[in-house]
């Protein structure tokens, strides 16, 4: 079941949507990239422009990996809100 809300977004705010294989990502000792590990990245880059956060998610996401060839699809959009729209 999905339920539907809505929310207001202000200047600033970022949306990011993404796939398990962001978290599930593993290197060559089989860590995982983790939720944890996500959430302390995004946290410590959201202020950045969503090209520049994208960009750096996927360094970090390399630099984790070495070379070692993901097992799942890793896909990620990033979303920040640059101004509000009104209603006229």
């Amino acid at each position: 079941n999905y339920e539907t809300k809505q929310i207001e977004l202000e200047p600033g705010d970022n949306i990011l949507l993404y796939t398990d294989g962001v978290t599930e990502l593993e290197n060559a000792a089989q860590d995982l990239y983790g939720q944890e590990r996500f959430e302390s990245f995004c946290i410590e880059n959201r202020k950045l422009s969503a090209k520049d956060f994208v960009h750096l998610l996927n360094d970090d996401l390399d630099n984790f990996r070495k070379g070692i060839f993901p097992s799942d699809d890793i896909t990620y959009i990033a979303i920040k809100v640059l101004r509000k729209v009104t209603d006229k």
